[in-house]
């Protein structure tokens, strides 16, 4: 329904098919993933569909980022929802040549709150999210696909993966830097037939978190190796709008791809140099480690950001303007340090940095508003007006380099956070 994505730049079915040669040629499998339960906001918030919602909102509410990550799954107790995503499934699966197809089923927090309480009254909100995926699953199978499915959900009640068809894969995601094994070992003793998922960390940030990235896939490839896992499936999510760079995310897909095939594991010093070797020409192996230095620095995120325009809540704990203002210096070594670098790397790879001194700046310029933020009613330093000008300009810079490498997309929705923060300085 053209209401879905009237506002959107969406993928047609042309795009999708020619996506899927280019892949099948270069022995890459191309998988289908939809949102089948949950994480249907733009969907379930229009008027053709919003019927279907679990916890219907009041008409003209507001976007909110945050809320588009917290609501809107399906009514597994309609047979009206089912059906939607039926036919939603029929009519992705008929694009991909994949033999598999991910359902999504994630993150369904309304469940059994809103229009199903009822039906969940009776047998449980676990049963009710079974019943609901299992017919999704056997609804794939009747296509000629396997089933996949988000495990974060079936977690809580790993014995239930009994019910599914033996075929369905459990999609068993942790993104934390120092994840534990206990997700892994639990669906293991189920009996799950499992892909361990570990993530690159670049949701809601300006740049990828490299050292929790490492971390995190070296620990869940190590339990997928240990626990005998099917696969691993590397992630990469944007949350709010997907801010970075997909460049930045290379790194972390290196470390997924290197660690999934072999047991051992190298350092992530050592790995780090082979990546700026190989991966970026840089003759001294050291542009990896320089821009793992970034995400420490970066105290007043993107997150914060977003929360504090839509909630009015300020989440920097712990945070000074004297520490603002000393994660900018190092931010500014840093770029030096890259600037000067760009000579050292192969000349086809020079370009590159271009984004990355990008996110310095606008991580530094976000530093300052955290600044302006935490001096309430004080003068503000910097100056609010002046920032404002900064962050207006550094912007056209971003979607000159976003736009190289991607549709519009929500550039749009980046763009008014962007445009209330330049008004807000104004008024300080």
């Amino acid at each position: 329904k053209s209401e879905v994505w009237r506002d959107d730049t969406p993928l047609q079915a042309a795009d999708i098919i020619e996506l899927d040669h280019y892949c099948k040629v270069r022995g890459i499998d191309l998988v289908p993933s939809i949102a089948s339960f949950g994480h249907l906001y733009k969907v379930l918030r229009t008027k053709t569909f919003d019927s279907l919602c679990e916890c219907p909102e009041p008409e003209g509410t507001q976007f909110s980022f945050i809320d588009r990550m917290n609501h809107h799954t399906l009514n597994a107790a309609d047979p009206k929802a089912l059906q939607y995503a039926k036919e939603r499934i029929a009519e992705y699966a008929s694009l991909f040549s994949s033999s598999y197809f991910n359902i999504g089923a994630d993150e369904t927090f309304d469940l059994g709150k809103g229009r199903s309480s009822v039906r969940a009254g009776e047998i449980g909100t676990d049963e009710l999210y079974m019943e609901f995926v299992e017919e999704l699953c056997n609804y794939v199978i009747s296509l000629g696909k396997k089933p996949m499915f988000w495990g974060d959900v079936i977690n809580k009640f790993p014995d239930k993966i009994k019910q599914l068809p033996k075929e369905t894969i459990c999609l068993n995601w942790g993104y934390a830097a120092k994840q534990t094994d206990e997700i892994v070992v639990k669906m293991q003793k189920a009996g799950a037939k499992q892909y361990v998922c570990p993530g690159v960390c670049g949701w809601n940030e300006w740049i990828n978190l490299l050292p929790e990235s490492y971390s995190n896939i070296s620990r869940m490839c190590s339990y997928a190796h240990r626990c005998e896992a099917e696969g691993i499936l590397n992630t990469d999510w944007g949350d709010y709008g997907h801010i970075n760079q997909p460049d930045f995310s290379t790194a972390g897909m290196i470390y997924g791809a290197a660690f999934s095939w072999n047991s051992r594991q190298l350092p992530e010093k050592e790995i780090n140099q082979m990546i700026s070797v190989i991966e970026y020409g840089d003759s001294e192996g050291l542009f990896i480690e320089k821009v793992a230095e970034i995400g420490q620095y970066e105290l007043f995120d993107w997150h914060m950001a977003v929360y504090y325009r839509e909630k009015n809540e300020l989440l920097l704990e712990n945070v000074t303007k004297e520490k603002l203002e000393q994660a900018n210096i190092e931010l500014c070594r840093i770029r030096k340090d890259l600037q000067c670098r760009i000579m050292k790397l192969e000349e086809t790879q020079r370009d590159r940095i271009r984004a990355y001194l990008i996110a310095i700046d606008a991580i530094c310029i976000w530093n300052d508003i955290g600044k302006v933020i935490l001096s309430g009613n004080e003068k503000a330093d910097p100056d609010g007006a002046l920032l404002a000008e900064k962050l207006e300009k550094w912007f056209q810079y971003y979607c000159g380099i976003w736009r190289e490498v991607s549709r519009e997309s929500e550039l749009w929705r980046v763009r008014e956070v962007v445009d209330w923060y330049a008004d807000f300085l104004r008024k300080k």
